[in-house]
Protein backbone atom coordinates (compact mmCIF):
# COMPACT_ATOMS: atom_id res chain seq x y z
CA UNK A 1 0.00 0.00 0.00
CA UNK A 2 2.76 2.43 0.93
CA UNK A 3 4.70 1.68 -2.26
CA UNK A 4 1.59 2.20 -4.37
CA UNK A 5 0.95 5.64 -2.88
CA UNK A 6 4.59 6.70 -3.12
CA UNK A 7 4.70 5.73 -6.80
CA UNK A 8 1.47 7.53 -7.66
CA UNK A 9 1.57 11.09 -8.97
CA UNK A 10 -2.06 11.73 -8.01
CA UNK A 11 -2.25 10.17 -4.53
CA UNK A 12 -2.00 12.44 -1.50
CA UNK A 13 -1.00 11.60 2.05
CA UNK A 14 -4.56 11.90 3.40
CA UNK A 15 -5.74 9.18 1.00
CA UNK A 16 -3.03 6.88 2.33
CA UNK A 17 -3.98 7.65 5.94
CA UNK A 18 -7.65 6.99 5.27
CA UNK A 19 -6.96 3.67 3.60
CA UNK A 20 -4.24 2.39 5.92
CA UNK A 21 -6.07 3.31 9.14
CA UNK A 22 -9.52 2.07 8.15
CA UNK A 23 -10.06 -1.42 9.53
CA UNK A 24 -12.16 -2.58 6.59
CA UNK A 25 -9.08 -2.10 4.39
CA UNK A 26 -6.37 -2.99 6.94
CA UNK A 27 -8.21 -5.51 9.13
CA UNK A 28 -5.29 -6.59 11.35
CA UNK A 29 -4.10 -3.09 12.19
CA UNK A 30 -4.72 -3.32 15.95
CA UNK A 31 -3.70 -6.88 16.71
CA UNK A 32 -0.44 -5.71 18.28
CA UNK A 33 -2.15 -3.42 20.82
CA UNK A 34 -0.19 -0.40 22.03
CA UNK A 35 3.44 -0.73 20.95
CA UNK A 36 4.38 2.36 23.00
CA UNK A 37 2.64 1.59 26.29
CA UNK A 38 5.93 1.93 28.17
CA UNK A 39 6.12 5.62 27.18
CA UNK A 40 2.55 6.70 27.97
CA UNK A 41 3.06 7.49 31.65
CA UNK A 42 6.23 9.46 30.86
CA UNK A 43 4.21 11.66 28.51
CA UNK A 44 1.67 12.28 31.27
CA UNK A 45 4.49 13.16 33.63
CA UNK A 46 6.05 15.65 31.19
CA UNK A 47 2.64 17.23 30.58
CA UNK A 48 2.27 18.05 34.30
CA UNK A 49 -1.55 18.23 34.11
CA UNK A 50 -3.87 19.60 36.76
CA UNK A 51 -7.46 18.63 37.43
CA UNK A 52 -8.79 21.71 35.63
CA UNK A 53 -6.75 21.31 32.44
CA UNK A 54 -8.29 20.73 29.03
CA UNK A 55 -6.15 17.94 27.56
CA UNK A 56 -6.24 16.98 23.88
CA UNK A 57 -4.39 14.10 22.25
CA UNK A 58 -4.15 14.75 18.51
CA UNK A 59 -3.77 11.96 15.93
CA UNK A 60 -4.94 9.78 18.80
CA UNK A 61 -4.86 6.52 16.83
CA UNK A 62 -6.08 3.78 19.15
CA UNK A 63 -6.68 6.33 21.90
CA UNK A 64 -3.99 4.96 24.19
CA UNK A 65 -2.43 8.27 25.24
CA UNK A 66 -5.77 9.89 26.03
CA UNK A 67 -6.67 6.77 28.01
CA UNK A 68 -3.40 7.04 29.96
CA UNK A 69 -4.38 10.54 31.09
CA UNK A 70 -7.73 9.13 32.24
CA UNK A 71 -5.99 6.33 34.15
CA UNK A 72 -3.92 8.99 35.89
CA UNK A 73 -7.08 10.78 37.01
CA UNK A 74 -7.57 13.41 34.29
CA UNK A 75 -10.20 14.06 31.64
CA UNK A 76 -8.93 13.98 28.05
CA UNK A 77 -10.09 14.35 24.46
CA UNK A 78 -8.73 12.29 21.59
CA UNK A 79 -9.01 13.48 17.98
CA UNK A 80 -7.90 11.76 14.80
CA UNK A 81 -8.07 12.62 11.11
CA UNK A 82 -9.52 9.19 10.28
CA UNK A 83 -13.06 8.63 11.54
CA UNK A 84 -12.51 4.89 11.98
CA UNK A 85 -9.64 5.61 14.39
CA UNK A 86 -11.83 7.81 16.56
CA UNK A 87 -14.48 5.07 16.47
CA UNK A 88 -11.89 2.46 17.46
CA UNK A 89 -10.78 4.63 20.39
CA UNK A 90 -14.36 4.90 21.59
CA UNK A 91 -14.80 1.13 21.33
CA UNK A 92 -11.57 0.36 23.18
CA UNK A 93 -11.80 2.97 25.94
CA UNK A 94 -15.26 3.53 27.37
CA UNK A 95 -14.66 5.08 30.82
CA UNK A 96 -15.92 8.49 31.85
CA UNK A 97 -13.77 11.56 31.22
CA UNK A 98 -12.74 10.38 27.74
CA UNK A 99 -14.18 11.97 24.60
CA UNK A 100 -13.43 11.26 20.95
CA UNK A 101 -13.74 13.21 17.72
CA UNK A 102 -12.40 13.87 14.22
CA UNK A 103 -10.06 16.77 13.41
CA UNK A 104 -7.44 17.76 10.83
CA UNK A 105 -4.24 18.57 12.71
CA UNK A 106 -3.34 21.25 10.14
CA UNK A 107 -6.72 23.01 10.55
CA UNK A 108 -7.77 22.53 14.14
CA UNK A 109 -11.38 23.37 15.01
CA UNK A 110 -10.49 25.02 18.34
CA UNK A 111 -10.28 28.62 19.46
CA UNK A 112 -6.87 30.18 20.07
CA UNK A 113 -5.36 29.27 23.45
CA UNK A 114 -8.40 27.15 24.34
CA UNK A 115 -6.48 23.96 25.24
CA UNK A 116 -4.12 23.60 28.18
CA UNK A 117 -2.16 20.56 27.06
CA UNK A 118 -1.74 19.03 23.60
CA UNK A 119 0.01 15.73 22.97
CA UNK A 120 0.96 14.10 19.65
CA UNK A 121 2.63 10.71 19.54
CA UNK A 122 4.35 9.43 16.39
CA UNK A 123 2.06 11.11 13.87
CA UNK A 124 3.80 14.27 12.71
CA UNK A 125 6.20 12.26 10.56
CA UNK A 126 3.18 11.18 8.50
CA UNK A 127 2.84 14.74 7.17
CA UNK A 128 4.48 16.40 4.16
CA UNK A 129 6.77 19.25 5.21
CA UNK A 130 4.35 22.04 4.26
CA UNK A 131 1.48 20.39 6.12
CA UNK A 132 3.74 19.71 9.11
CA UNK A 133 4.62 23.40 9.24
CA UNK A 134 0.93 24.34 9.33
CA UNK A 135 0.21 21.67 11.94
CA UNK A 136 2.90 22.97 14.30
CA UNK A 137 1.60 26.50 13.95
CA UNK A 138 -1.92 25.30 14.66
CA UNK A 139 -0.77 23.40 17.73
CA UNK A 140 0.94 26.53 18.99
CA UNK A 141 -2.15 28.62 18.26
CA UNK A 142 -4.57 26.49 20.27
CA UNK A 143 -2.31 25.58 23.23
CA UNK A 144 -1.89 27.81 26.27
CA UNK A 145 0.32 25.74 28.59
CA UNK A 146 2.29 22.82 27.21
CA UNK A 147 2.84 20.64 24.14
CA UNK A 148 4.30 17.12 24.40
CA UNK A 149 5.55 15.49 21.19
CA UNK A 150 7.02 12.06 20.53
CA UNK A 151 8.74 11.49 17.18
CA UNK A 152 11.60 9.53 15.59
CA UNK A 153 14.97 11.26 15.31
CA UNK A 154 17.86 9.97 13.24
CA UNK A 155 21.35 9.75 14.81
CA UNK A 156 23.93 12.45 14.02
CA UNK A 157 26.46 9.92 12.74
CA UNK A 158 26.16 9.82 8.94
CA UNK A 159 26.38 6.03 8.54
CA UNK A 160 23.98 5.34 11.41
CA UNK A 161 21.66 8.02 10.03
CA UNK A 162 21.51 6.34 6.62
CA UNK A 163 20.85 2.98 8.27
CA UNK A 164 18.14 4.48 10.51
CA UNK A 165 16.35 6.07 7.54
CA UNK A 166 16.56 2.86 5.50
CA UNK A 167 15.04 0.80 8.30
CA UNK A 168 12.37 3.43 8.98
CA UNK A 169 11.33 3.35 5.33
CA UNK A 170 10.79 -0.40 5.63
CA UNK A 171 9.02 -0.64 8.99
CA UNK A 172 7.08 2.64 9.17
CA UNK A 173 3.78 3.06 7.34
CA UNK A 174 4.38 6.76 6.65
CA UNK A 175 4.99 7.81 3.05
CA UNK A 176 6.92 10.85 4.39
CA UNK A 177 9.19 9.32 7.03
CA UNK A 178 12.41 9.87 5.04
CA UNK A 179 11.43 13.47 4.31
CA UNK A 180 10.70 14.04 8.00
CA UNK A 181 14.03 12.60 9.11
CA UNK A 182 15.88 14.75 6.56
CA UNK A 183 14.47 17.96 8.04
CA UNK A 184 15.64 19.68 11.22
CA UNK A 185 12.55 19.04 13.32
CA UNK A 186 13.75 21.17 16.21
CA UNK A 187 14.23 24.11 13.85
CA UNK A 188 10.67 23.60 12.64
CA UNK A 189 9.48 23.71 16.24
CA UNK A 190 11.33 26.97 16.80
CA UNK A 191 9.89 28.45 13.60
CA UNK A 192 6.41 27.59 14.88
CA UNK A 193 7.30 29.38 18.15
CA UNK A 194 7.19 26.18 20.13
CA UNK A 195 10.04 26.56 22.60
CA UNK A 196 11.65 23.26 23.63
CA UNK A 197 11.93 23.14 27.42
CA UNK A 198 12.91 19.49 27.72
CA UNK A 199 13.92 16.69 25.40
CA UNK A 200 14.77 13.07 26.13
CA UNK A 201 15.74 10.08 24.06
CA UNK A 202 13.65 6.98 24.62
CA UNK A 203 12.97 3.47 23.32
CA UNK A 204 16.64 2.58 22.82
CA UNK A 205 17.36 6.12 21.58
CA UNK A 206 15.33 5.75 18.37
CA UNK A 207 12.63 8.22 19.51
CA UNK A 208 12.74 11.65 21.13
CA UNK A 209 10.17 13.13 23.48
CA UNK A 210 9.79 16.93 23.56
CA UNK A 211 8.11 19.23 26.07
CA UNK A 212 7.39 22.63 24.51
CA UNK A 213 5.74 25.86 25.62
Amino acid sequence: MKRRYKNSDSAIYTDHLQEFYTRAKTPHLEVYGDAYQALRSAIVGLAEPTAQDVIVDLATGGGYQAAEFQKSGYCAYGFDYVYDRALLSQEQHMPKCLHWGVADISQLPFSSKSIDIVTVSLALHDLPADVLTRALREINRVTRKRVILLEPQAPCNYILQRLYVAIAEIVDESTHIAEFLAHDFEAMLNNARLEIQHRQKCLYNVLTMYSCV
